[in-house]
């Protein structure tokens, strides 16, 4: 990456094996971490190593657009900025509203927040996340995808002689 080239802020949701392993990389990388976990406790190493700690989910699914988005995002943002919204929750207000301006058919010319957050990717699309280096395979995390649609869980990593993710 350049030296001109800002890094992205990168947001772990979940630290359990894989998202400990990944949040740990990308700290060690030195890019913007934001992490959340429902116990919060297991944030606390990260939040030691210079990671913010996201304090709710809602907080994290508004990164979680801003990750997963790309330039229609920009709208949403200026929409938020224009409505003057600085915290947590007058943004989840406004997204909330844009949200239901879009499902009404209204007047909106915004694109539903929730695509970015919720919408499919397909197997080889290029990710906007793709270019970071945290060592685990994709093929590795579509198949932990496609397990978790399945509801099958994948055992514990053996980290002290793992060799399937490759993360380790």
């Amino acid at each position: 990456m350049s030296e001109t080239m800002a890094q992205p802020r990168v947001a772990i949701l979940g630290l359990g094996i894989m998202g400990t392993g990944m949040a740990n990389r990308l700290l060690s990388a030195n890019f913007p971490l934001t992490v959340y976990n429902r116990n919060r406790e297991k944030s606390v190493p990260f939040a030691d190593a210079g990671a913010f700690v996201a304090e709710s989910p809602r907080e994290a699914y508004f990164q979680t657009m801003v990750s997963r988005g790309d330039r229609r995002v920009s709208r949403i943002l200026e929409r938020l900025e224009a409505a003057g919204c600085e915290t947590a929750g007058p943004i989840w207000h406004e997204l909330a509203k844009i949200h239901r301006e879009v499902e009404s058919g209204g007047n909106s010319s915004l694109p539903d927040p929730d695509f970015f957050v919720t919408r499919h990717y397909v197997d080889d699309e290029l990710l906007p996340w793709d270019f970071i280096d945290h060592h685990i395979h994709k093929w590795f995390l579509l198949a932990e995808r496609k397990k978790a649609h399945h509801e099958h869980q994948s055992p514990p990593c053996d980290v002290e002689r793992c060799t399937v993710c490759g993360s380790c």
